[in-house]
């Protein structure tokens, strides 16, 4: 299959916003930096970054995969994974806009 037309058009923006959330998911865990519209409300952000990072891959595997080819294949069953760790990295990043425990 080759990827001709808006279904490549497509594809390639979802690979540069992909790379884009992993970059800034970097740059989060190695300096503490996050971007200007979350940084009121993140307490944590390498945590945050962490988050972004599992997201991006999570996502990345979801929409490379592309579950709906077939019926329930391996394939699949990876795709659904990758939504499920684009749920978790979501799930980190909400966590890290709480305080810190110090126990």
């Amino acid at each position: 299959m080759t990827m001709t037309g808006v279904y490549g058009v497509l594809v390639g923006a979802a690979a540069l916003v992909m790379a884009a959330v992993a970059a800034v998911g970097i740059v989060s865990v190695v300096t503490g930096w996050v971007p200007r519209w979350e940084r009121g409300k993140v307490r944590r952000p390498r945590l945050w970054g962490y988050g972004a990072l599992v997201s991006a891959v999570g996502m990345s595997v979801f929409v490379f995969l592309g579950p709906f080819d077939d019926a329930l294949s391996a394939r699949t069953v990876l795709a659904f994974a990758g939504l499920a760790a684009w749920v978790l990295g979501a799930a980190v990043q909400m966590m890290a806009r709480r305080p810190g425990r110090t126990v």
